[in-house]
C-alpha cells in the first residue's frame, strides 16, 4: 500500500530521458533503461502520446505491456502531448480547427497548427491527456503550447498569451483529480518577461501547472550569449543561470525540471563532457531533476556521462565523509 501511495506521487529528483514511439517500440533501448534504472541513475521516461502529426499512441499495444513493465521498475511515466502543432487535427473538417492566416487560410509555414484560442482544440487535447492519465502515466506533459515562431499575423490572435494561459487553466481544472500536468517551454523565456509571437510567458505558464520543462539546451541559446566564457564553462552556465532565473519566477511547490541537451548540434561550442556538465549545472542549481533529449534515442554518449556524475559524486561524498582531501569535479566553475 504504502509504495502504491508514493507511486502517485512524482520523484523528489526526476532523471529521465525522452522517448520517441519508434525508439520505444524498437526496443532497442529496454535493457539498458531497466538497467539504470535499478541502479538509480534514471527513475523518469517522456514518452510520445500524441505527436505532431497529430498520430495517437494510446491504444498501442506494445505502449501498455511497456507501462506495466516501467511500472514494475518504479519508473515514473510522462506522457508528452503536442498541443497546439497537430496536423491532424488542424485539417479535420476541411481544416475547420487550422490556424488561419489573416485571409482565412489555413497556415503552412512550419508545419500545421490548430487554433490556440479554439476551445474545441483545448477540450480534444485534454480528453486525450485523461486518456493516457487513465491508462497508467504519472503525468502529463503538455508541448507546442504556444503559437508558431514566425512573425506573422493570423486570425483570432489578438490575445496570444491570454489564450496560452486559459487552456492550461482549464487543462489543469479537468485534469487535476487525475494526475499530475507540467508543460514544456522555451527555455529562453526565463530571461524575458513573454515571447511575444509565441505567446509564452515563464512566469504565467508556472503558476498554473504543477511542473515546468524549460528547454536549456545550449545549443539553441544565441551564440554571444555569454560568449566571452569558455565552451565548458559556458555550457555549464547557461543551465545553471538559467534554473536560477526560472526558481526566481516559480512558486516554490511548482517543480522546475530543464530539458538538456544530449543531442550533438553545435557540440564544437559546449566543449568536452557536455551532457555532464549540464547534469551538474542542474543538480548544482537545485533544480528538480533533468530530462535528457535525443530524438534518436541514441543515448550511449549520455548513459556514459550519467554514470560518470554519479561515480564522482559519490567518490566526492565519500572523501568528504572520511576526512579525505576534497576531490574537484573538472567541472566548467
Amino acid at each position: 500500500m504504502l509504495l502504491l501511495i508514493f507511486s502517485l506521487f512524482p520523484p523528489s529528483e526526476t532523471k529521465g530521458l525522452y522517448l520517441s514511439p519508434s525508439v520505444l517500440q524498437s526496443g532497442k533501448l529496454g535493457k539498458k533503461i531497466f538497467y539504470y534504472a535499478q541502479k538509480g541513475y534514471i527513475n523518469a521516461l517522456v514518452i510520445d502520446v500524441k505527436n505532431v502529426k497529430g498520430q495517437i499512441y494510446i491504444k498501442n499495444r506494445y505502449y501498455q505491456e511497456f507501462i506495466k513493465k516501467a511500472s514494475a521498475y518504479n519508473i515514473y511515466l510522462i506522457a508528452r502531448i503536442a498541443v497546439f502543432k497537430d496536423e491532424a487535427f488542424a485539417l479535420k473538417d476541411n481544416g475547420r480547427y487550422a490556424l488561419k492566416d489573416s485571409s482565412g487560410n489555413a497556415w503552412n509555414l512550419e508545419g500545421y497548427w490548430t487554433d490556440p484560442s479554439d476551445t474545441n482544440v483545448w477540450r480534444y487535447n485534454i480528453d486525450i491527456a485523461k486518456s493516457a492519465l487513465l491508462s497508467g502515466f504519472n503525468e502529463v506533459q503538455f508541448d507546442y503550447v504556444r503559437y508558431p515562431s514566425f512573425v506573422a499575423r493570423f486570425k483570432n490572435d489578438t490575445n496570444r498569451g491570454k489564450n496560452i494561459d486559459s487552456f492550461l487553466k482549464m487543462a489543469v481544472d479537468s485534469l487535476s483529480n487525475y494526475g499530475w500536468i507540467g508543460v514544456d517551454i522555451y527555455g529562453y523565456t526565463v530571461w524575458v518577461n513573454r515571447l511575444k509571437w509565441e505567446g509564452q510567458s515563464f512566469e504565467n505558464m508556472g503558476k498554473i501547472v504543477d511542473a515546468v520543462y524549460p528547454m536549456f539546451y545550449p545549443s539553441h541559446f544565441s551564440d554571444n550569449f555569454l560568449d566571452s566564457l569558455g565552451k565548458e564553462e559556458r555550457t555549464y552556465q547557461i543551465v545553471y543561470r538559467s534554473v536560477k532565473m526560472a526558481q526566481v519566477k516559480l512558486c516554490p511547490f511548482v517543480r522546475c525540471i530543464p530539458y538538456l541537451q544530449a543531442f550533438d548540434w553545435k557540440k564544437s561550442r559546449m566543449g568536452k563532457d557536455y551532457i555532464y556538465r549540464q547534469i551538474k549545472a542542474a543538480e548544482d542549481a537545485n533544480a528538480n531533476g533533468w530530462i535528457l533529449w535525443q530524438s534518436s534515442g541514441d543515448y550511449e554518449q549520455a548513459f556514459s556521462e550519467i554514470e560518470m556524475y554519479y561515480i564522482l559524486k559519490e567518490l566526492t561524498e565519500v572523501r568528504e565523509r572520511d576526512g579525505i582531501f576534497r576531490y574537484s569535479y573538472p567541472s566548467a566553475r
